[in-house]
């Protein structure tokens, strides 16, 4: 802060000085002789070429829209265009971020944790507390509540009472509610021998709780600011609980959306996609750590792949659950009997496997 204190003094020292000049220039002029005054006004026209180098130079300024041309292409719109989107391996969240960022991410049952960097070294300078260059990051957190409320305004004074001394607060806090949601952020500064970092802390509600630190470093504001924001801003969540869902042995009303909180609920929404021809959905249906065999696989690429749909319908059109689901002692696998084939006769057991609190296909 000192030195913050030291750069306002300097300021005011040049503009004393800038503003001393004039006064020393008009005492100048007051105290010339008359008579070399009137000899010096013969040459008086040459001020006269002077004005007219002056309007020579405003009509030479007029061609400046140049800098105003090369203001209009606001970045605001063109900051997404070459976005790209992630996608967590339960479905779960989306966002779109630049392709040369580095992301990384951490999932658990219920929580997920995603930092973004617009370069591999942004995180170890800002933990260390390093302002000194150039740098953007996105961190959040998402976590669903099982039930619980919580506030978004609550959730961010909780924030932002636990911040650093070298953190104050800049404007005041928005809250608002859009589509049965809260939100709300407030944005604050860091400040520290290095530099400044602004960080604007995002907060939602719903059935989760996700909290957006997206930040930059002050020398980085201009270039990273409006990314940081457009980043939190494609943010969607899809952690909902499902309090509608069918009954376990029930299919779903239509082609979706798929029960996963059942074994029996996802394999239904098989038969039905096979009933009802629609594809689209069965790419959620599997494994989404990739663990899943290549035949319940062949069933999750139907939703690209048109090659094995007419056999797929053939074979599970007539499909239907025959017994209850086996689920195993640790709760995490379960096995499903069920019939199939064209006359829908014939015995067949699928496996699914719960990961994050849903159920997908594993083998068969």
């Amino acid at each position: 802060m000192k030195r913050i204190y030291f750069g306002l003094i300097v300021w005011a020292m040049m503009a004393a000085a800038c503003g001393g000049a004039p006064e020393e220039a008009a005492t100048t002029a007051g105290d010339a002789p008359p008579a070399e005054t009137a000899s010096t006004a013969a040459p008086a026209p040459e001020p006269t070429a002077t004005a007219a180098a002056t309007a020579t130079a405003t009509a030479t300024a007029v061609p400046t829209p140049e800098p105003t041309a090369t203001a209009a292409p606001t970045a605001t719109p063109d900051v997404t265009a070459d976005f790209i989107t992630f996608r967590d391996a339960f479905q779960q969240i989306t966002l779109r971020y630049p392709p040369d960022w580095a992301l990384e991410q951490e999932t658990n049952p219920g929580r997920i944790r995603i930092t973004l960097a617009s370069d591999e070294g942004v995180k170890e300078d800002i933990e260390d507390d390093d302002f000194s260059r150039p740098a953007g990051f996105v961190v959040g957190e998402i976590e669903l509540l099982f039930g619980e409320e919580a506030n978004a305004e609550q959730v961010l004074q909780e924030f932002l009472t636990s911040m650093p001394e070298t953190f104050s607060l800049t404007g005041e806090p928005v809250i608002w509610e859009q589509e049965g949601m809260q939100f709300a952020s407030q944005t604050v500064e860091g400040r520290n021998e290095s530099g400044a970092v602004l960080v604007t802390f995002t907060v939602m509600t719903d059935e989760y709780q996700a909290v957006f630190v997206s930040g930059t470093t002050a020398v980085g504001a201009d270039q990273y600011q409006d990314i940081t924001q457009a980043i939190v801003d494609s943010v969607e969540i899809h952690m909902r609980l499902e309090q509608n869902a069918p009954p376990p042995d029930e299919s779903p009303a239509s082609a979706g959306p798929v029960n996963f909180l059942t074994p029996t609920g996802v394999l239904q929404a098989v038969f039905q996609a096979a009933q009802m021809e629609q594809y689209s959905y069965l790419a959620d249906l599997c494994d989404p750590l990739g663990e899943n065999d290549r035949d319940t696989q062949m069933i999750c690429d139907l939703a690209e792949d048109e090659t094995n749909r007419a056999s797929f319908v053939a074979y599970f059109a007539a499909g239907k659950i025959d017994g209850e689901a086996r689920i195993s002692p640790d709760g995490n696998t379960a096995e499903v009997p069920f019939l199939f084939g064209p006359d829908g006769n014939q015995k067949e057991t699928m496996k699914l496997i719960k990961r994050n609190g849903r159920w997908y296909l594993f083998e068969f």
